[in-house]
Parts: structure tokens; sequence; C-alpha cells
């Protein structure tokens, strides 16, 4: 699937009516390039308010995303998606909509509105969000499962592509991989009746990441030194014990008790993804290490929406370097059918003779 036409009206500089703006996207790579305040990132923003993003990111609505002439105060925005699989049909089966005599192929509509009730909550004002599915509006409210599966990957301008992919809570490389569905259920669980002293290496080979976690769990806990604290301990409060008392210590890994959910989270976070090399590299060499990691993991998704909204890709790249990136671009979205949306202020003579075709000039 990919989104075929976006409609914004009543947001930022886009107002209603014939103010309003209808953009139609092609598959494979589309470049938004214009001046600054030009409404290029107004236009990433509205997917992003829309799909919302596989960084889990929220975004709040300020009162100046209503457009200032707006008299109605509400945000309308209108997605489209074509060219849905078998398996996109399936997954977003009671959201499609079909022609009135049943032919041609299904088309979903992605309904996102905003309205400014004029009413405060907490010291905030209050916002009434709705997405429904449906050409006029029409069809079922969809549910968070659906919106899952319509995430888009996002890249920022003027990343910082290595605190992005270091380790640590909430890091980037984290919440990309909680999105894969083979990192939440690939591999085997751990067996807790497993011999420690005598692991089949076959078993180790074929745990899932929940299952290495559990099994360094088991490990750490059963560690001969902690083993022979917990008795040394436990001889002290035998004295301590009054008669009939049974006291006993248990050591255990802080966080075992977690969800599946926290604890995969937690393990993610502990991974760290740089380049190789011997010095310090600079942020264009990162942010190309960031790109690749975010195509790869995009183009191994089967179902929902492969779409990658990238704002300023020559961020901290030279000349050379801005031509191999768009290149690079436009190949995978061929490959590996994946929709590219880039915002750029280049000049458009930088992408080469290969590239301008598929480019689509904003103003």
């Amino acid at each position: 699937m990919y989104l075929s036409t976006i409609t914004i009206e009543n947001f930022r500089c886009f107002g209603e009516g014939t103010k309003r703006l209808e953009l139609s996207l092609s598959r494979g790579l589309t470049a938004l390039v214009g001046e600054n305040d030009s409404g290029k990132t107004a236009v990433i923003d509205a997917l992003r308010f829309v799909l919302g993003t596989t960084d889990q990111e929220w975004n709040r609505l300020e009162d100046t995303d209503f457009h200032e002439d707006g008299a109605a105060r509400e945000i309308k925005i209108v997605c489209t998606f074509e060219g849905l699989s078998d398996r996109d049909k399936r997954a977003f089966v009671e959201y499609l909509t079909y022609s009135e005599s049943g032919e041609g192929e299904p088309v979903l509509y992605v309904n996102w509105t905003a309205k400014d009730t004029g009413e405060v909550f907490r010291g905030r004002s209050y916002r009434r969000v709705e997405v429904h599915s449906g050409k006029d509006i029409n069809g079922p409210s969809m549910a968070p499962e659906a919106r899952d599966l319509l995430r888009a990957t996002y890249l920022r301008p003027l990343r910082d592509a290595e605190y992005s992919l270091s380790a640590g809570r909430g890091s980037r490389l984290s919440q990309v991989l909680h999105h894969k569905s083979a990192i939440k259920g690939g591999g085997k669980e751990y067996d807790p009746n497993w011999d420690l002293d005598t692991l089949d290496p076959m078993n180790l080979k074929q745990l899932s990441v929940l299952g290495i976690g559990d099994l360094a769990n088991a490990l750490l806990e059963n560690q001969h030194e902690v083993l022979g604290t917990r008795t040394e301990i436990n001889s002290q409060l035998k004295k301590l014990a009054l008669g009939g008392d049974t006291l006993e210590s248990s050591i255990k890994v802080s966080g075992t008790a977690a969800s599946d959910e926290q604890r995969l989270r937690q393990l993610l976070e502990k991974l760290d993804l740089s380049l190789g090399g011997s010095g310090k590299l600079g942020l264009g060499s990162n942010n190309l290490l960031f790109m690749a990691c975010e195509l790869l993991l995009l183009a191994q998704e089967e179902v929902g929406n492969k779409l990658v909204l990238i704002e300023e890709p020559e961020a901290h790249l030279h000349a050379q370097r801005q031509l191999r990136v768009m290149k690079f671009l436009q190949e995978q979205s061929k490959e590996n059918d994946i929709q590219v949306i880039v915002t750029t202020r280049s000049e458009e003579r930088r992408v080469g003779k290969e590239c301008r075709s598929r480019w689509s000039p904003y103003h």
C-alpha cells in the first residue's frame, strides 16, 4: 500500500476551501522542494499527526497549528491509500471503501479531524481529535490496532544520529526494534527446567530476545558466588530466628516480575549501534548508519504502511554524499516497495539526472 493523496485544511499555512492543500503522491521517492516557510514541514507534521510514527512520539496540538483565518477552528486532514496487498486488505477489511459497482481495487481513507472546542481542561485548551475511515468520513472510527499499522518512520531534521542509536532509556534503536513483530515473537522461550550446567548450544541459538534475557537472569541468580552469599546470609538468619521461625533469603534479578513488554524494552535499551573503525566519525557518517538501519527494518515489514518521512536528508552531508543518499533512497524505494517523502532546500541540480525525474518540486 502507498499514500496516494493527502488533503490538508485549516492547518498552519494551509487554509480552507480553495486555500487548502491537495497533494498527489506516487509510489517510490517524492521530494518536497522549497524555501523556508513554504509549507514543507507542515506537510510532514500533518502526516505525523494523522499516521503517528514508529518511535511512538506524541505530538501536541498548539494554537499556532490552527490556520489563522479558519473560522471553524477545525483541522481536517485526509490521507488516501491505494495499492493495498492482500495482507493489507485483510488487516484493514472493515475500513476499506469500494466503488459503488464493487469493481476495482478498494481504497483506504484515513480522516483525521481536530476541533478546538473552546473548553479548558487542567489549564490547557481541549481539542477533540477523531480518526474515521470512509471517503466522506462515513466509515467506522479506526481502532488503535489499525492505527498502529499506519505508523510511518520519521527521521527528524538535524538529527543527532549517534545519540539516537546509542543505548539507554527510550533510545531510537530500541524503539525501532521494539516495533518489529519478529523481535516480539521470534524464537524459543527459556525453560526454567533446563539444566544450567549442561545447556544445549542449539537451544541457545534459537532463543528469543526475552528468552536470552531470562536465561541471563537465571545464570546470574545461580552464579556460584551469588549462591554462596545467599547461603551465608541464610546461616546468619538462622541465628537470629526464634524457635519455629523459618527465615530464608532469596536473591532475584530486579525486574523479572515485570510484563513481557517492559522486560523486552529494557533488554533492547541495552543495545548500542555504532560504526566500526578507529577514531570518532562525523555526524554525516552516523546519519548514513541511521538511515540504513531504519530502511532495513522497514523493508522487513509485511503488513501496513511502509512510509518514510525524512526532513533534510542532506543534513551534515557534503554534495557528493547528498547525491549518493538520494540515489540510495530511490533504489530502496524501488527494491523494497518503500514510499519515501523527503523535504529539502538543496538545489535540484544536486540530485543528478537519474533522480531528477522522480522529484516533485513543491512550492
